[in-house]
């Protein structure tokens, strides 16, 4: 199903208010309110409205809404309870609000803590571990490398740019993955200190590996690289009056209030991180050289 093929789909969401995200046959449809200050039957009849014409669209086009694999996640912070929206109607379905849905590969919980993500992840990842160190000395080094890769490196680098601004005993999760697979490729003891293991290996830590992903998209912002809606994120910085700052391809960083949820923000997280990168490689506009310096 292409984007073109579903644009008048796209249109009925906005005309309610809402905003959207695609990916094949996968439609998001999103919207922010104030609980405290907005009617949350108002808000319920919105959703409620806008799925139900878009149901109608579906249908007299030959495509069908599964209203019962719809979910509905209510997203809110941990210091405030989640807004008392019992149910939405979807045709024949009473739709629940739900703790957590999968995203593309990813858990999202209700307060965007992922933990559940993380734990998926480290759970699965060991499981892959177990299963190669039962075969590992039938291996080669390349060939125990290519497996690590694709079956636990993979996991841990997957959308980790979600992860930056964590609380670091969920980040440890993680990186216990990562020294656990590259004690098995080096054939390190169990308390051999794992960061000249690391380091030997060429391989990032996973706090370093997620600023390394938000660097890179920053970049590929700069250079017309990444998608629209990224690029549209990041400003660059032009003071008003002549200034020493101007020419060393600083950023905007907007002002955030939160700690735990704005500064995680990829218009906040990003303009700030690179601002700590040197001069001469925030001046750098080949993207290999870039990465390799990075």
């Amino acid at each position: 199903m292409t984007v073109g093929y579903i644009a008048p789909m796209t249109d009925i969401i906005r005309q309610h208010g809402l905003e959207y995200h695609l990916y094949a046959d996968d439609t998001k449809m999103y919207l922010t309110f104030n609980p405290v200050n907005e009617d949350l039957s108002t808000i319920k009849s919105s959703i409620e409205s806008c799925v139900s014409d878009v149901r109608a669209w579906m249908s007299s086009n030959c495509l069908k809404l599964n209203d019962d694999k719809s979910e509905l996640l209510i997203f809110h912070s941990k210091r405030v309870p989640r807004p008392n929206i019992t149910a939405i109607n979807i045709g024949e379905e009473s739709i629940s609000p739900v703790g957590s849905c999968r995203n593309i590969g990813v858990t999202y919980d209700e307060t965007l803590s992922f933990d559940e993500h993380i734990r998926s992840i480290t759970k699965t990842a060991f499981w892959h571990l177990r299963n190669i160190y039962q075969i590992r000395h039938y291996l080669d080094t390349d060939s125990l490398l290519i497996l690590v890769h694709a079956f636990i490196t993979s996991k841990l680098d997957f959308c980790n740019s979600l992860l930056i601004g964590l609380p670091k005993c969920l980040l440890k999760r993680l990186q216990s993955v990562q020294n656990a697979a590259a004690r098995l490729v080096s054939g390190s003891r169990k308390y051999d200190h794992i960061s000249s293991v690391l380091q030997q290996l060429h391989w990032l830590p996973v706090d370093k590996r997620i600023t390394y992903k938000i660097l890179l998209m920053v970049f590929k912002c700069l250079h017309n690289l990444a998608p629209s809606y990224l690029s549209n994120l990041i400003i660059k910085y032009t003071p008003n009056r002549a200034l020493r700052s101007s020419s060393k391809n600083l950023l905007v960083v907007p002002p955030s209030r939160t700690k735990g949820y704005g500064d995680r923000a990829f218009s906040v997280c990003g303009p700030e991180l690179w601002k700590n990168l040197p001069e001469s490689l925030r001046h750098e506009t080949k993207l290999e050289p870039f990465k390799v310096v990075l």
